[in-house]
């Protein structure tokens, strides 16, 4: 039982092996009275595993393009009707991802085009293995390869934040601030926290969060799934911009502090000091250490001055300075740290 359980696994990565072998069959004497097939008790545990593992890899090296176009609702276990991808962009044969499975065309035609933003043509496409559906309308649609086809809509164009989400509740469903009911329109996509959504329904509410200029909605939205989100998570659009009447992009308003971190010369944590640095534009002299500072301020590659005596030196926030290192060139320390109010 051993050994047929063991030539079952030799058997059944055979052909990775072979296409590791450059399209040489390793397994060509497999059963055959020349079977180089090792009995039960020479096949090593690790072999097998590692025969797995060559599998898993080989299995990984597919390049995956971005989003291409996206599917529309499910209703066959074999079909699936594109939008932003035509006919010509699935020829037979051709393996394409959906919904994180991959699927390959077995054939497939132009139909009319019943979602927006389909730049691209729409097509309906049968693929195999048939499967249960494990999709939802907006589901994007990726390819082998780096780019997608020529002629495909390619990926969807992204809005700035548009609004915030409240705190996860539901798993298909959250509530904007900023954003009124009338933001989301069923069939909206929308981005949170990274992931694409489209909108089933929505109306408005009160807000309980401040700062909801706009309005605030509760969202149904598919497909369901567990809460990935927080409380004050980004909510934006497929687009260019903000749908009119939402909060927009947060206003951010920024300062900066200087601490002082000793005599010598700003180090990091592993006591080196940027040499790439540069003297400040007041050189050769300003006036005190607060002229130094401005000049530090206004230049956005500055992270930290050593001043002495009206020289100030400015080291570059490529690294992350954290105290002086007392050097006997002397001069005085300070870091520049960044503080942003968003409203």
């Amino acid at each position: 039982m051993a050994h047929s359980s063991q030539l079952f696994l030799v058997l059944s990565l055979c052909s990775v092996s072979a296409l590791e072998a450059e399209g040489t069959s390793s397994c060509s004497n497999v059963g055959s009275g020349n079977s180089t097939v090792q009995k039960a008790s020479e096949v090593d545990a690790s072999e097998v595993e590692a025969l797995v593992q060559m599998k898993v890899t080989h299995q990984s090296k597919a390049k995956l393009t971005p989003e291409c176009c996206q599917a529309h609702r499910p209703y066959n276990n074999q079909q699936v009707d594109s939008c932003g991808c035509n006919s010509k962009h699935f020829p037979a044969g051709t393996r394409f991802m959906l919904e994180g499975k991959w699927v390959t065309v077995e054939t497939s035609w132009n139909v009319a085009c019943t979602m927006k933003n389909c730049e691209g043509g729409c097509a309906t496409v049968n693929f195999k293995p048939a499967q249960a559906h494990w999709w939802s309308q907006g589901s994007a649609i990726k390819f082998e390869g780096d780019t997608c086809p020529a002629g495909s809509r390619g990926p969807p164009s992204v809005t700035p934040q548009c609004c915030k989400a409240h705190r996860p509740y539901n798993n298909q469903q959250v509530d904007a601030c900023g954003c009124n009911s009338e933001h989301f329109p069923a069939g909206t996509r929308l981005m949170l926290e990274g992931k694409w959504i489209t909108v089933e329904t929505s109306w408005n509410v009160a807000c309980s969060m401040s700062n909801c200029q706009g309005g605030c909605a509760t969202v149904n939205f598919y497909p369901a799934q567990t809460h990935w989100w927080s409380q004050g998570s980004p909510i934006k659009f497929q687009g260019d911009s903000c749908p009119a009447g939402s909060a927009g992009p947060p206003t951010i308003s920024c300062t900066h502090t200087f601490t002082y971190l000793g005599k010598g010369r700003c180090v990091d944590a592993t006591g080196q000091y940027g040499s790439d640095g540069s003297w400040a534009p007041c050189n050769p002299k300003c006036a005190n250490v607060e002229a130094c500072k401005e000049e530090c301020d206004a230049d956005d590659d500055c992270g930290s001055i050593s001043f002495l005596r009206g020289f100030c030196y400015f080291f570059k926030n490529t690294r992350e300075y954290v105290r002086a290192d007392n050097h006997i060139s002397g001069g005085h320390c300070y870091v520049k740290t960044k503080i942003c109010d968003e409203s």
